[in-house]
């Protein structure tokens, strides 16, 4: 069971998530949509334990969930706000992967990412990479 309680998330005096009380049980499927900026991502960020919430509290039925779970994002399956490094990163952490630093730099060698660029400005054949 994952259970989420009062979760509040606010980025810069912006407030993304207000008051979010959820259960999912085992066998259950979750499905979140919404319009651009609802919070969405950050909620299952949050879920997932990659950001922490301002308050409020999630409860998760393992300590090693994320050997478990499954997780199908948008067409773009990168953060578009982050670097391919940081995108490496964060989908490394998804899988309890942590990659050496040695690792990562030979994946952003071997097919040519843009060190610095976000994810959002590469070329569409640059975000299929990533």
């Amino acid at each position: 069971m994952i259970e989420a309680s009062s979760i509040f998330k606010s980025f810069k005096k912006r407030i993304i998530l207000e008051n979010i009380d959820f259960s999912l049980f085992r066998g259950e499927i979750l499905a979140i949509v919404g319009p651009n900026g609802a919070g969405k991502t950050t909620f299952l960020s949050i879920l997932l334990g990659i950001l922490k919430p301002d308050s409020g509290s999630v409860k998760l039925w393992s300590k090693d969930y994320k050997s478990e779970i499954g997780v199908h994002l948008q067409s773009t399956a990168f953060l578009g706000d982050h670097t391919g490094r940081e995108n490496l990163i964060v989908f490394s952490a998804l899988y309890n992967l942590k990659p050496e630093k040695d690792t990562i730099d030979y994946i952003m060698a071997k097919y040519k990412l843009p060190e610095k660029t976000k994810a959002c400005d590469m070329s569409a054949g640059e975000q299929k990479k990533n």
